[in-house]
């Protein structure tokens, strides 16, 4: 994301070729580099804490890298210190296709990004975890993008059903990642802060992998164990921003004080610990060193339909059409961009369009023959 804004900024086609590398191969390193940045395998063994004196270490697990953190934590606990099985359970649940050869803790595979039932079941099974812990034992909450998908547990009165049908339209409405999990985390019984409030009396202990903008541990997943800034007033107003009339038991269920998540000082959050791991930037800086030394070559490139579009354009129409929302392409202006609601290809702007709720207005910014 970094270095598409910076290349949208200076509106430049750009390659680059170390020692003569091909351009491929160039891009290829770099993905493996920032790849290997983020990944389990090198970033969280040195977090790791001992095992509890006593008690049992109990690994939750979330998210697309839950299954590789999994692994990770296993193999460091098992082969490396000798921990016996009896002292260490668990279950992590990870996205379609994403499971890895865990030896004792099961990985189950769940839907990303719509829930689906194999996650409402890891959910119930996980909860089960938390909540059979004492203050004896170490809860150990590894954390990554997906996890909000994969980790679904209705509040009481929803349905599965009820949930895929908010999510799915919070996906379509262009809403961002913190207001979707302003509205799932009053939509359940694990999201803000719950996950937590089950493990109790134990030890939380929460490392993080970070796929949101700006590392905010309450978005991270839905935040599970840290507390809520976000209310169900919060949850309320987004739904109405986007035109988006939920099912009745969503309504009532956001209507509902008993749904409101635990707020800092919570005695909930008394032995709980959240620690990033890793985070988008982290995962840049590790690629920073190979892109200095490149020698770039850059040339003047641009679509010429797309140039057209100027950020002020974005103001008359909104100025005209109050609530209008405004979607555009990539190859328009970095500025026009940014002014927008949405960006993305033609299929998509088809897509976001013919799935609008009747009667939403919509701007849109690319070529007229679409």
């Amino acid at each position: 994301h970094a270095i598409g804004k910076n290349l949208a900024s200076v509106d430049f086609t750009v390659w680059c070729s170390p020692m003569n590398a091909p351009p491929r191969q160039f891009l290829e390193r770099l993905f493996h580099t920032v790849v290997a940045a983020a990944h389990p395998a090198n970033c969280l063994p040195a977090h790791l804490p001992p095992p509890p004196a006593m008690g049992r270490l109990v690994v939750l697990a979330a998210g697309k890298a839950a299954g590789s953190m999994t692994e990770v934590a296993e193999r460091h606990y098992l082969d490396t210190l000798g921990l016996t099985s009896a002292r260490l359970g668990g279950l992590a649940v990870t996205r379609t296709g994403y499971a890895r050869p865990t030896s004792h803790i099961p990985v189950i595979e769940a839907g990303h990004p719509v829930p689906d039932e194999a996650g409402l079941a890891a959910a119930e099974r996980t909860l089960a975890l938390a909540d059979s812990a004492d203050a004896d034992d170490i809860v150990l909450v590894l954390m990554s993008g997906g996890a909000s998908a994969n980790w679904i547990a209705p509040a009481r009165g929803l349905t599965l059903a009820d949930k895929q049908a908010v999510t799915r339209a919070l996906l379509r409405s262009g809403a961002t990642i913190d207001e979707i999990n302003a509205v799932r985390k009053h939509l359940s019984r694990i999201k803000g802060g719950r996950l937590a409030v089950h493990a109790q009396p134990a030890q939380v202990l929460t490392f993080a992998i970070s796929d949101v903008p700006g590392d905010d541990p309450a978005v991270i997943g839905s935040g599970p164990t840290v507390p809520d800034p976000t209310t169900l007033a919060d949850a309320r107003a987004v739904l109405a921003r986007f035109g988006i009339e939920p099912p009745e038991a969503v309504r009532q269920a956001l209507a509902d004080p008993r749904n409101e998540s635990p707020k800092p000082g919570d005695v909930a959050f008394d032995r709980a610990t959240f620690r990033l791991i890793a985070r988008p930037a982290d995962a840049f800086r590790a690629a920073e060193e190979q892109i200095r030394a490149a020698t770039f070559f850059l040339w003047k490139g641009h679509c010429s339909v797309h140039q057209l579009f100027r950020p002020e354009h974005v103001d008359q129409v909104r100025e005209k059409i109050p609530g209008v929302r405004v979607i555009v392409h990539p190859e328009c202006s970095w500025d026009v961009v940014q002014k927008a609601d949405l960006a993305g290809s033609t299929d998509l702007i088809g897509k976001t369009i013919a799935a609008a709720p009747a009667g939403s207005a919509w701007a849109v910014g690319t070529e007229v023959h679409m």
